[in-house]
Formats: C-alpha cells, structure tokens, sequence
C-alpha cells in the first residue's frame, strides 16, 4: 500500500517515538499472530543526553508474550523478516502453568535526520 521510498524511511526512522514502536509491535508482531497473548510491553524513549552522546540512537523493549511453542516460532520469525531494524539482546523461554512464556529484551534504532547540502566548487586542472 506505502510507496518503495517510505518503506525504506519506516525501516530505520528519523525521530524517536517509543509510542509508534509500541504500536508496531502489539499490532503488526504480536497481533498479526493469532493465538499469542501479550503479557507486558515497555518500551524506554532514550533520553536527549542519550541521543546526543551516542552515534547509534535506539529505543529499548522489554516484552513478554504467551502462547503456543509454534506460535512463539512464527513470532520470531516475523521478527526476523521484518524491514524495521530490530536487534534482539536477549532471550529467555519458560513453560509452566500450561502456557509457554517468551520474554525478550531487544532495541529497535532510529537515526536521527542529518542536514545535507549542495554547493557548486570550482576546482582548477
């Protein structure tokens, strides 16, 4: 339905926004997979310090989902597939209780806009 150019802008965003990414993740990850149940979801928004004294610009996740093994499987798959830049960091898998729990801890960049500009320069032989 998005043109090939916003694709490519929604694979690594210009602005921080940790409620869009906390969206993105309940909808078009956890919601697009019939049968998981989402059990807790943070997302940290960096700080303005954070942003200006690192080079790489990321939202932290925590997130914990329920449901079927195969199910868990077809998550992290579309994790995997996925265009937007998501870096999982770690991983921990508990069954009891007749549910599987998946919790994970990742971040998801951003970069922020940089200012380009084009100037003609007379350079001699």
């Amino acid at each position: 339905e998005s043109s090939p150019l916003q694709t490519i802008l929604d694979a690594l965003p210009a602005e921080p926004n940790a409620d869009a990414l906390g969206a993105a993740l309940q909808q078009k990850f956890i919601g697009a997979v019939p049968g998981l149940t989402l059990e807790s979801l943070t997302v940290d928004a960096a700080s303005a310090g954070e942003r200006e004294s690192t080079s790489e610009s990321a939202h932290k996740f925590n997130l914990s989902v329920s449901g079927a093994p195969d199910k868990l499987k077809e998550l992290m798959e579309r994790f995997e597939k996925s265009i937007r830049v998501i870096e999982i960091t770690a991983m921990e898998i508990q069954a009891g209780d007749g549910k599987v729990v998946l919790n994970i801890q990742g971040k998801v960049p951003y970069n922020p806009a940089q200012a380009i500009t084009l100037e003609n320069k007379v350079v001699k032989p």
